[in-house]
């Protein structure tokens, strides 16, 4: 549901998006859902040369449990297990989820592959990270 509604907003209720309403959808869903609002300086972060640009407070949701505005995270809620961390029970499913989405959109799946497999240390398809990025 989130996903159709980015689109409608990004796509002025078009049937089709183009490239850069496409990744218009991502960075909406970055930006609400993340502290991210854009992820392509990747390579910053990667290098420790710099990191991601932030998302307004005032328009996230559900981010962190310490939230400025008092919201709670929405954590590992209505994630099947398979998609959880038995060391991380509480990880914030929601947040990594379209944090998945948008690396693949904006940087491409080959370039979102690596980077999840680098940040994550594992190409292991059954490590719960790695499932919810495929």
């Amino acid at each position: 549901m989130l996903v159709y509604k980015a689109g409608l907003i990004a796509t002025n209720s078009a049937k089709s998006a183009n490239n850069a309403q496409e990744s218009q959808i991502a960075r909406l869903l970055l930006g609400g859902l993340t502290e991210f609002e854009d992820i392509r300086p990747v390579k910053a972060i990667l290098s420790g040369e710099g990191g991601l640009p932030e998302s307004s407070p005032a328009y996230r949701v559900g981010v962190y449990s310490n939230d400025p505005f008092g919201k709670t995270t929405f954590g590992g809620s209505g994630f099947k297990d398979v998609f959880l961390k038995a060391s991380e029970p509480y990880s914030n499913r929601v947040r990594h989820a379209p944090f998945y989405m948008a690396a693949g959109m904006l940087l491409g799946i080959p370039a979102a592959t690596r980077t999840l497999r680098q940040i994550e240390g594992s190409s292991e398809a059954n490590r719960p990270d790695i499932t919810l990025g495929f």
